[in-house]
């Protein structure tokens, strides 16, 4: 884990803390296992969303990327 990385989990347990009065969020756990599973098949690059999310959760990728992800989906060109 990437410096950085500790800081974008450290800033998730922040949310979880404050927003969340404790309660942990469901969708990065969630993204870090479903990344294993898809680096592990190979199929990263067919689940752009899932991949974005990754990122931005563990990552420190800009929330807007998501957006720009959605925009270039395959589906929507």
């Amino acid at each position: 884990m990437t410096v950085y990385s500790h800081c974008v989990l450290e800033s998730l347990h922040d949310l979880e803390k404050e927003m969340l009065n404790g309660q942990k969020l469901q969708g990065p756990a969630t993204a870090a296992e479903v990344n294993l599973i898809l680096k592990h098949k190979n199929l990263v690059d067919k689940f752009p969303l899932f991949n974005a999310v990754y990122e931005i959760c563990f990552q420190g990728h800009p929330v807007t990327e998501f957006i720009s992800c959605l925009q270039n989906h395959p589906e929507h060109m």
